[in-house]
């Protein structure tokens, strides 16, 4: 389940900084 901004960004990534702990909020601000 994830939101439809991570369509357009590579998921991978975007899975990693989420196993890292780091909150959606972080990983919006990033891309």
């Amino acid at each position: 389940m994830q939101n439809p901004i991570f369509l357009g960004c590579p998921v991978v990534v975007s899975d990693n900084k989420v196993r890292l702990g780091r909150p959606p909020e972080a990983i919006l601000e990033i891309i």
